[in-house]
């Protein structure tokens, strides 16, 4: 069975005015929730074999954090273009290119995308917050695989919220 889990990067920045949105950082709440969320993920879940994230600086220190709490080089983090600025159809595309040997994976993205991704899997509409988490559980043997027939959601852990 492989493991995909989703966060959300945490609370971001929107203090400098005319500030590119790539370039925005986390602000002290993101930075927070990031290191608890990171805690709270580790307790219940075994490192994931590969760390991915947006391009997006709110993003990068969000999988920066997480792969400290792992003791993760931060040079295993893979920055994909493709998460930044997509849709939910893009991150499909991009979880079904991974590598087959791969069982567990851990992107770090933004909305809308991860919140229409948890809809297509879940059939459930729901908003997922700055820095949540969703973890699915995928049966198919192949990443190529993935639909919401072979894919359900596991876990879905929000920083206001403990597991839902």
């Amino acid at each position: 069975m492989k493991k995909l889990t989703l966060v959300r990067h945490g609370k971001s920045d929107w203090s400098m005015d005319g500030q590119p949105d790539i370039d925005r950082p986390l602000n002290t709440r993101g930075y927070n929730d990031s290191h608890r969320m990171a805690k709270e993920f580790i307790e219940s879940n075994p490192r994931p074999q590969v760390f991915v994230s947006s391009p997006a600086i709110r993003a990068i220190s969000t999988a920066l954090i997480f792969a400290g709490e792992f003791d993760l080089p931060k040079s295993e983090i893979r920055i994909e273009p493709t998460l930044y600025d997509t849709d939910a159809e893009d991150y499909l595309n991009f979880i079904r290119s991974l590598d087959e040997k791969t069982e567990s994976v851990m992107i770090f993205g933004h909305n809308p995308s991860i919140s229409d991704f948890y809809t297509l899997f879940s059939d459930q509409f729901l908003e997922i917050p700055t820095c949540s988490m969703v973890v699915f559980e995928v049966s198919a043997s192949k990443w190529s695989e993935i639909s919401p027939m072979n894919c359900k959601v596991k876990e879905l852990r929000t920083p206001k919220k403990q597991a839902v």
